[in-house]
């Protein structure tokens, strides 16, 4: 299906402004069989929709005088996105200045005060063996939660190996 889609994608992008780039793909196969390869494959191709900044495409591969496969593309401009799905990274100390929450909570339970207030629900939190490292940034004492600013910054990461590290696709080896 893949190659179909490959070699269907060469008339569809050929028939709209070069300035347009595919934004989505729709296909299926119409006949059982996928085709015969002893036969040529003759791509007819429909201008469903030329707009000025978005077009869609239609390529039918026949053989044999019927369709054996059918695919629709959508073509559009370019253009910024309004969204931004990323902040940028804060200005924050990193992760080996900081205690982990491991350390953070037997800091707690040797505070008397604390260890009246909440004995039970610091030994529970100390007793999870949780598989992520949590290192707060800005930790505060444990009296002020209440207090606190609703938003809060931690750097985490797996304390256990997760697999080999990918390269990124642009990455150069």
């Amino acid at each position: 299906m893949g190659r179909a889609v490959a070699t269907a994608a060469i008339p569809l992008g050929t028939s709209v402004a070069s300035w347009l780039r595919p934004c989505s793909t729709s296909s299926r196969w119409t006949r059982i069989s996928s085709g015969d390869p002893k036969v040529p494959v003759l791509y007819q191709v429909e201008r469903t929709r030329t707009g000025s900044s978005f077009s869609v495409r239609s390529v039918k591969a026949v053989q044999h005088g019927k369709p054996i496969f059918i695919c629709q593309a959508s073509f559009q401009q370019a253009q910024p996105s309004p969204m931004q799905h990323q902040f940028s990274m804060p200005t924050v100390p990193p992760p080996e200045e900081l205690l982990d929450c491991e350390t953070l909570i037997d800091q707690y339970l040797r505070d008397p005060n604390l260890q009246k207030r909440y004995p039970l629900a610091l030994n529970r939190i100390a007793a999870q063996e949780v598989p992520i490292e949590i290192k707060p940034v800005n930790p505060s004492p444990l009296s002020q939660l209440q207090r606190m600013e609703p938003k809060q910054m931690f750097w985490v990461r797996a304390r256990g190996y997760i697999g080999p590290e990918l390269e990124s696709p642009g990455a150069q080896g």
